[in-house]
């Protein structure tokens, strides 16, 4: 059985990871398909160290983004929904006017 292969993903491959992402595969698929279509490229020491880099930023960004209060406009309690569409609305507002 053959050893498997890690490399780093260019861009998103469907059932296989998304761009930035260390994966291993098959060193066939790496070689014949992977590898030519540029889909990916094999790891070395500063590849690994700049995808750590990017996973950590990464965290931090989606962080910042939990920690970020939501502004959402809140209804008031006694709000009814209207059963009219706008078209309606603006023949009923041009009726009473």
């Amino acid at each position: 059985m053959a050893k498997r292969v890690q490399l780093v993903l260019n861009q998103d491959v469907v059932k296989l990871g998304r761009m930035g992402d260390l994966v291993e595969v098959a060193p066939g698929y790496a070689r014949n398909f992977l590898m030519p279509q540029g889909l990916a490229f094999k790891v070395t020491p500063g590849v690994l160290k700049q995808v750590e880099r990017r996973r950590e930023e990464e965290l931090k960004r989606l962080a910042e983004l939990k920690s970020r209060p939501k502004n959402k406009k809140k209804r008031s309690s006694n709000w009814v929904p209207s059963p009219f569409n706008k078209k309606q609305v603006k023949a009923i507002r041009c009726l009473v006017a």
